[in-house]
């Protein structure tokens, strides 16, 4: 388990390694910045089709989200094309462009939890007091006059991730994304196994 977790810090690390040269932090200073926001119908991909594979949405700045479900998290960065970027050379927009819409470069690295239970539990802790207002065409609305409420939170546990293994998300005091693997009586650590793509 302690493998498993070490290595995932390690290529996470090497991933954000190239930020460093960045003035503003990747996270915010502080956990109580961050949560993980509840998916109600709101996230969608880039065809506007609802997205129920994404339990969550975490916003952690500086260009990057990440979208928590169905033993995956999803990392994605992204910048305008006119900004300067890491990602490599880009041809800055003409002022045409501009006008009509903006235009981003993404990138995007999937952490998969192979043989995972889909279909886990999870159990949502640290509501905050804070809360988003959805109001989207493709947001199937109960009473369109309020639109859709999400929450947020602090801790994620998804039970039974792997028979007798939880999986929990959660902020460290410096404000950064950790998870564990907590094994119970029963499981095996060698059921854990991630694929990076």
């Amino acid at each position: 388990m302690k493998k498993a977790t070490t290595l995932f810090a390690l290529l996470l690390g090497s991933v954000f390694a190239g930020q460093a040269k960045n003035t503003k932090p990747l996270y915010p200073p502080s956990a109580k910045t961050l949560h993980f926001t509840e998916n109600k119908g709101q996230v969608t991909d880039q065809h506007f089709q609802s997205r129920a594979d994404i339990d969550f949405k975490l916003a952690a700045g500086n260009g990057l989200n990440i979208f928590i479900g169905k033993g995956k998290l999803e990392y994605q960065w992204s910048k305008r094309v006119n900004e300067q970027s890491d990602f490599g050379h880009m041809q800055e927009a003409s002022n045409d462009d501009k006008e009509e819409q903006d235009t981003y470069a993404l990138r995007r690295m999937d952490v998969e939890l192979i043989g995972a239970n889909t279909q886990a539990k999870v159990i949502k802790e640290g509501l905050q007091s804070g809360y988003e207002r959805y109001f989207q065409p493709w947001v199937n609305l109960i009473n369109s006059n309020h639109g859709v409420r999400v929450s947020h939170y602090n801790k994620l546990t998804y039970q039974d991730i792997y028979p007798h293994i939880d999986w929990v998300l959660y902020f460290n005091d410096k404000g950064q994304l950790e998870h564990d693997f907590v094994v119970r009586q029963g499981g095996n650590v060698s059921d854990i196994k991630i694929r990076y793509s």
